[in-house]
Order: structure tokens, then sequence, then C-alpha cells
């Protein structure tokens, strides 16, 4: 690819690129140009449009934003389904909870799934508790992954939007950040080029591939 080519247009250009657009995304615009008052209205808007490609690196950067920003309103907790953990996951929420494997997974009704997970069938979820989760510290990953997880399948039409406060803002700093990075390319083109790298999509990634990438940033992550 043509390093000449700038970050935004690098991404626009890839041959896996599809254009974010609709309702949502207007709305997202609207809220980005509100923030980004002093940037390049074009660069948000072409910003607003990548968001049809999102990458290992805005996924990364996102999922470590929702969980310092994360205001356990408890929406994912009593809307969230499915909820399927792993053995390892549920004896861990088992020894937080000072309770035996064989209790908590009778307690939160926990079925054997196909692929060797536990499928959570007690809703709301069970450790949802007084308005808070009380396994917070040892929530699985698939808690830990919302709404960023969610935002990956909805950008794809594999989903519906995630119903979470800080959804808008983690694709806004996607927007934020592919803005700036443009940005910069205009003010040190030679450093910039010299320094992107080479564009991934999540979509192209294998199942069991995310699950690990998944698993190693969450032991980045309290």
């Amino acid at each position: 690819m043509d390093e000449a080519v700038s970050p935004l247009d690098r991404i626009l250009k890839h041959p896996s690129f599809e254009p974010f657009s609709g309702p949502k995304a207007y709305e997202i615009l609207e809220k980005a140009k509100e923030r980004l008052k002093n940037s390049n209205k074009q660069d948000i808007l072409k910003a607003i449009s990548s968001l049809g490609f999102i990458t290992e690196e805005d996924y990364e950067r996102i999922f470590k934003i929702q969980q310092e920003n994360c205001e356990r309103c408890g929406t994912c907790c009593t809307k969230m389904r499915p909820m399927n953990v792993t053995k390892s996951q549920l004896k861990a929420i088992a020894e937080k909870e000072g309770k035996s494997y064989k209790k908590i997974k009778k307690y939160s009704r926990a079925r054997p799934n196909r692929d060797g997970t536990l499928n959570v069938s007690r809703n709301p979820c069970p450790f949802f508790e007084k308005g808070n989760c009380s396994v917070y510290d040892e929530r699985p990953i698939v808690c830990r992954s919302y709404p960023a997880s969610q935002l990956i399948e909805f950008l794809r039409d594999d989903g519906g939007y995630p119903n979470c406060p800080i959804a808008d803002d983690l694709l806004i700093e996607i927007v934020s950040h592919r803005v700036s990075e443009e940005e910069k390319y205009r003010d040190d083109t030679k450093f910039t080029r010299s320094n992107l790298n080479q564009v991934q999509s999540m979509s192209n990634i294998p199942v069991w591939e995310k699950i690990n990438y998944l698993k190693k940033i969450s032991k980045e992550i309290p």
C-alpha cells in the first residue's frame, strides 16, 4: 500500500472497508463535532465513516477506557444475554463468594454449551445484588468486554447497539484518535509515514484468537 496515503485514507481504501452510516452514525457525528470543535470537519466526517473498520489497536484502546469509565449502572447485568462463562471463570467467582463451585454452578443455573463454556441462564445475573456487581473484580470476560465487544458486532452488522451509557463515548474516542493521527500526519508527514502500522480489521481475526486476545488484555487491566 502506498506510504503516502494518510492514516484515514489508508483505512478508507482498505479492501475490507465498509463505511459506517445510518442514524447512529449521524448521532455520533453531532457529538464528535461538539467535542472536537477545533478539528477539521472533513477529518471528522472521514473518521466517522471509518468506524466501519475497527483495528486491534482501536479495540484495545476502548477496552481499557471502558474499564476506567464503567459507571456500574447494572444495565449489562440485567440486559445482556446470553452470558457464557468458562469453568475457570465460574470457579474464580465461587472463590470470591466463598462458596463451592458446585453450589455457585447450581445457584447461577449454569448449563454446559457445546463449545465447553457454561451458559448462566438465571436472569437477571445472579451476581447482581442490591444494584451492584458482587463479583466485579472477578467478573467474566463477557462482562469485562462489554460494551466494546458489542460495539464491534454492531459495526459489523452482527448485533444491536449496546444499551450502555458510555457506548457513544467509546466510538467518539476512536474518532478523536483517528482525527488526531490525521492531524499529526499533516504536521509531520515524514515521521508519520514511517510509523504507520499495517491496518488489520478485527473482523478478520478468528474467534479463538479474539478470545485469547481478550484474555491477554483482561490480565493487564484490574
